[in-house]
């Protein structure tokens, strides 16, 4: 009984194994170059691509409020102006976020070197 119940688990356990190492994840995190922010206009990578590389630029009009993910290879200030106030987020090499729309996504409207 023993040599059948230990044959059985070792079964299920090449199964499981199996099974885990063919698994695709459900969407795969997108890239970004080496020293450089990614934003895309919706969650998980999805829409449109602007990668930025450094110095102070205004936001695309399609990215202004609407930046729905983010990946960054590098210190960056995220920067919202709202009558004539600046408000600034700084991110660093190494952060993401997959739905930044219900963040600070949905004030951005430039990037910098830093706040």
């Amino acid at each position: 009984m023993r040599k059948h119940t230990a044959r059985a688990m070792l079964i299920a356990g090449a199964m499981t194994l199996t099974t885990l190492a063919t698994a695709t994840p459900s969407q795969a995190a997108p890239g970004c170059a080496a020293n450089a922010v990614c934003l895309w206009t919706k969650a998980n990578g999805g829409g449109q691509l602007y990668t930025w590389k450094g110095g102070y630029v205004d936001l695309p009009s399609q990215f202004t409020d609407h930046v729905g993910s983010f990946r960054a290879n590098r210190s960056a200030g995220f920067i919202d102006w709202k009558g004539g106030t600046k408000a600034c987020r700084t991110v660093r090499a190494g952060d993401y976020a997959d739905n930044y729309q219900k963040s600070f996504g949905k004030l951005i409207d430039a990037v910098g070197d830093k706040c």
